[in-house]
């Protein structure tokens, strides 16, 4: 359930910024998801339509954008991607929180833990542009 909470939440953000601007739609919704918040993707987006359907973002795309994880190392000083493992009992991807290159712990998560809105398409009431 904690995905629907958050997704509620997001859709909220949607409709109030559609009223704000008197949308005559919401077109389109793009989520950045990161990999370590451990969503499933589909099932965020069935939130999402439901949660839209009966107002002014019914039956907008949502396009849902996954953010691979990636680290600083303060020990080395590495940027870049941490591998992610299947786990052997569940049907989710597993980070080891540690460097790939030295093996430290000391590391500081740069991408991964996104859950936000990346844009909303509306159709303003001047034009049939997007917003």
């Amino acid at each position: 359930m904690h995905s629907f909470r958050t997704t509620s939440w997001m859709v909220n953000i949607v409709l109030i910024e559609a009223q704000k601007r008197h949308a005559k739609r919401v077109a389109r919704v793009e989520v950045d998801l990161g990999k370590l918040v451990c969503f499933n993707p589909a099932q965020l987006k069935s939130v999402f339509v439901q949660l839209l359907e009966d107002t002014v973002a019914d039956n907008a795309e949502i396009i849902i954008h996954t953010i691979d994880p990636e680290i600083k190392c303060n020990q080395c000083g590495r940027n870049g991607d941490l591998p992610l493992r299947k786990s052997e009992t569940f049907d989710v991807q597993i980070a080891s929180l540690t460097c790939p290159d030295c093996g430290a712990s000391d590391v500081d998560i740069t991408k991964g833990k996104e859950c936000r809105i990346a844009g909303i398409g509306m159709v303003l009431p001047s034009s049939t542009d997007f917003y």
